[in-house]
């Protein structure tokens, strides 16, 4: 493992991952700690290859920094990746007013039933002789 240029001061994998931290407003915490910690294992593997390679530690860290992209591209795209498409949420919507439709019509069926029953128990004891078919 080659020795981080953070133990010497800021580096550039430091500064890719401060605007990596900056431009990521509005994930949520996990999401965040997931997408720093993949991006800094990135660019830390990166950084290591170069450098066994022969670049120096600044190099190869400058190197790993410029292969690994922008900071915004890459939280663009976990925002796409992470969002809900709409086709889902009209799903969603429509099955869920399907089940509340199908629940009301079977308590409006069964509150019909139990009136057909009632009406035929009481009226006869209310001296009604009618009966409900």
């Amino acid at each position: 493992m080659i020795p981080s240029s953070a133990d010497q001061g800021a580096g550039a994998i430091e500064d890719c991952l401060a605007g990596l931290l900056r431009t990521s407003a509005g994930l949520q915490h996990r999401q965040l700690r997931h997408l720093i910690a993949e991006a800094e294992a990135h660019l830390r593997d990166d950084a290591e290859a170069a450098h066994a390679a022969g670049a120096a530690v600044y190099d190869a860290e400058l190197k790993a920094v410029a292969r690994f992209g922008q900071a915004m591209s890459l939280v663009s795209a976990e925002r796409k990746r992470l969002a809900t498409p709409i086709s889902v949420l009209l799903r969603q919507v429509m099955l869920t007013g399907l089940l509340l439709g199908g629940v009301g019509a079977i308590s409006v069926g069964a509150s019909g039933i139990v009136d057909v029953g009632v009406v035929n128990d009481l009226d006869p004891m209310l001296g009604h002789d009618q009966r409900v078919p």
